[in-house]
Formats: C-alpha cells, sequence, structure tokens
C-alpha cells in the first residue's frame, strides 16, 4: 500500500484531488469507504476535535486501519481542526495519519515574528492582506505553487 506522501505527490502529479470526507460515526464512514474501494480511489477521511470527542481517536484509527488491512483499501485518517498541542500529540500517538492544526483563534496582535539573526524581530500588527478590503485576499502575496495550483 502507499503512504500517504506517495499518493499526494501522484495526485499532484497527475493534477487530480484526493478526496476527503468527515465521518462522525459508523453510518456516515461506511459508503465513504465502499465508494472509494468501488471506485479504486485513495480517500482520505477526517474527524474533527469535537467529533473525536465523541468517536474517540483510538477507536477511529482503529477502523480506517481495519478497512486498510481487510481490504487493501487506500484510506487514510485526518485529525481535522485541532486547536490544542494536547490533542494533536494524543491524535499523533493514536496512529492518525495527518493532523492539520488549526490556530485560527490564536491572536496575532502583538506576537513577535524572529528574523533570521535570531533577534526579536518585527512586531506583527496585522496581517497584510487585511489592510485592503477585508473580503478580497492580494493573491500576489501567496506563493507561486498556491496561484499554480488555484490557477489564479
Amino acid at each position: 500500500m502507499k503512504t500517504l506522501k506517495e499518493v499526494l505527490q501522484q495526485a499532484k502529479h497527475d493534477q487530480v484531488a484526493v478526496g476527503h470526507f468527515k465521518f462522525s460515526d459508523l453510518a456516515a464512514f461506511n459508503p465513504i469507504a465502499v465508494t472509494a474501494r468501488a471506485l479504486n480511489l485513495p480517500v482520505m477521511v477526517g474527524v474533527s476535535e469535537g467529533e473525536r470527542s465523541s468517536v474517540g481517536v483510538r477507536p477511529a484509527v482503529a477502523l480506517v486501519m481495519s478497512v486498510r488491512a481487510e481490504y487493501g483499501e487506500t484510506i487514510f485518517l485526518n485529525a481535522d481542526h485541532t486547536h490544542s498541542l494536547a490533542k494533536a500529540e494524543e491524535a499523533a500517538k493514536a496512529g492518525v495519519d495527518e493532523i492539520i492544526f488549526d490556530g485560527s483563534g490564536l491572536p496575532l496582535r502583538g506576537k513577535y515574528c524572529p528574523d533570521k539573526t535570531g533577534g526579536r524581530g518585527n512586531q506583527i500588527d496585522q496581517p497584510r492582506h487585511s489592510r485592503r478590503r477585508r473580503d478580497r485576499l492580494d493573491w500576489r502575496l501567496l506563493g507561486k505553487s498556491w496561484r499554480r495550483s488555484l490557477k489564479v
């Protein structure tokens, strides 16, 4: 079976997407797994921090591992919207394939960014794009890889 990194590199090369679907119980998980198996496509299933508190991290990992072992399916588990380092560590120890850390609730104003010389760095007052119209992001600020993938 391919690793997640290999699947994502192949998808990038083929210019296709890998489906990501969230589930909160077995009734939602089964159709995702069955459809991916029928179409012979890799798939990512995700559980957010709130869903992990109801489903459980270890049962979610066990469910994905059992489908992977029994059917040879290329399926991966994503710990989506992880807001704390403790929850990310718990997910990593349980065997989750990918962890998405959500730092959107963390304050940005007044924080210091270290510069390359190891000094204190520059204070961040606000993101550059928020000085313009708030509903429009300046795509020039994104890297070339983002522009390529979004075809902007």
